[in-house]
C-alpha cells in the first residue's frame, strides 16, 4: 500500500510554493530555477501525482530531464525499452523509496552539502517502520539544478544499477 503522511505533503506542498515563488524561470525551459532541496521535494511531490509512472513510462523522458541531468534520465528510458514486459529490469525497485513496495509514515528533506555548483539533498524516510536515508547528488548546469545520482545504503546506487551488466 503506497501513502504519505497528509501533513508531511502539505509541508512539502508549502515549501515548494515558497520557492516557487521566489524562483527564477529559465526563459529557455520555462521551468524553475529551483533549490536543491525544493527540486527533490517536487519530485516527490510528482512522483505522487504519478503514481511514479515517470520511471515505469518509456514516455517519461521529458518529465525525467525536468528533474535528472539528460544522460540520467537517457539511462532510466533505456532500461525501460530493453526491459521485457513482465521484467523488472535494472530497476526492480522504486528509486526514490529504495524499496519495492512502501508505506511512509514520516518524511524529511534536508540540505546535506553545498559546494560550487555540487549538492547533496538527503531523503530521510520512515517506510514500514524503518528508517531510511536515500542521498540525491544534485549538480548545478547552465543555473538549473538536476541529480546526477541518488545513493541508497542497501541498493547501491542509481548510476552503477542503471550502467552495470544484467
Amino acid at each position: 500500500m503506497k501513502s504519505i503522511a497528509r501533513y508531511t505533503l502539505i509541508n512539502l506542498l508549502l515549501m515548494i510554493m515558497t520557492t516557487v515563488v521566489n524562483a527564477e524561470t529559465d526563459a529557455n525551459s520555462g521551468i524553475p530555477n529551483l533549490e536543491p532541496v525544493a527540486l527533490v521535494a517536487t519530485l516527490y511531490t510528482q512522483s505522487q501525482k504519478t503514481d511514479n509512472a515517470m520511471f515505469f513510462d518509456e514516455n517519461g523522458l521529458e518529465l525525467l530531464k525536468q528533474y535528472f541531468t539528460e544522460n540520467l534520465a537517457e539511462l532510466v528510458i533505456a532500461d525501460l525499452k530493453a526491459t521485457q514486459p513482465g521484467d523488472s529490469g535494472r530497476l526492480g525497485f522504486d528509486p526514490l523509496y529504495a524499496a519495492q513496495d512502501f508505506e511512509v509514515t514520516n518524511f524529511a528533506l534536508r540540505l546535506d552539502a553545498v559546494e560550487n555548483s555540487q549538492a547533496k539533498v538527503i531523503a530521510t524516510i520512515k517506510n514500514f517502520g524503518e528508517t531510511v536515508e536515500v542521498i540525491f547528488s544534485l549538480q548545478q548546469r547552465v543555473g538549473q539544478w538536476r541529480i546526477v545520482n541518488i545513493e541508497y545504503h542497501e541498493h547501491e546506487d542509481l548510476l552503477t544499477i542503471l550502467t552495470q551488466s544484467k
